[in-house]
């Protein structure tokens, strides 16, 4: 997977534990730049970004975005975040093994959807209770926040490894906001929006502990 395009490399760096969505631990975490916009080239770019840290028990996102007047009907599991303001992240926790890779939809209103399977057509919808995710999120006017933190245990649940070297993509879509918009962190060569491509993943690494 790894090998058939130009790819993107994103660090996790460790933490102790998770942090809440306004800590200082985040401004010495490195930002990933959501912005390709491939898909249609002319189209609304908000200006995304995703911080990603993992803890003994888990991977945490903070999503940060400055799309206006963010849509936030969704608030439950498995519904339609994709339609709200919406931030993705969807990864292969091992890559050189299986196929099958997971989506993490996550609306401005907190509701989630996940996802996991080979292809768009071959997903499994995960069952989950809202609370494990452990989910946070602040919009204003100018734009919005959200954190999304994924336990081990729940990735184990379904994949038989985590490596430390996967493969992944951050994404922000809002197929019924005022501007839709469809933008990826690693470029999706693709006449039209689909995120379902993981042959355009890009590299994500869990970062060495700290003593």
């Amino acid at each position: 997977m790894f090998l058939r395009h130009e790819m993107r490399e994103y660090i996790f760096q460790y933490v102790k534990e998770s942090p809440r969505i306004f800590s200082p631990v985040w401004e010495k975490i490195s930002a990933a730049k959501i912005d390709c916009v491939s898909f249609s080239p002319n189209a609304v770019n908000p200006m995304t970004t995703a911080k990603g840290i993992y803890s003994d028990t888990g991977l945490t996102v903070l999503f940060k975005s400055n799309e206006k007047n963010a849509l936030a009907r969704y608030k439950g599991v498995n519904e339609r975040p994709w339609t709200d303001s919406c931030v993705e992240i969807f990864f292969n926790p091992s890559p050189d093994a299986s196929d099958k890779y997971f989506n993490f939809e996550l609306s401005a209103g907190g509701g989630l959807l996940i996802g996991y399977g080979e292809g768009r057509e071959d997903r499994l919808r995960c069952d989950f209770e809202l609370d494990i995710f452990d989910i946070e999120t602040d919009i204003k006017p100018d734009g919005w926040m959200a954190k999304l933190t994924i336990p081990f245990s729940f990735v184990l649940g379904y994949a038989k490894e985590f490596r430390d070297v996967f493969a992944g993509n951050f994404q922000k879509c809002g197929d019924e906001t005022q501007n839709p918009h469809f933008v990826v962190w690693n470029e999706i060569k693709n006449k039209v929006p689909d995120f379902h491509k993981p042959e355009f993943f890009g590299k994500f690494i869990l970062g060495r502990k700290k003593n």
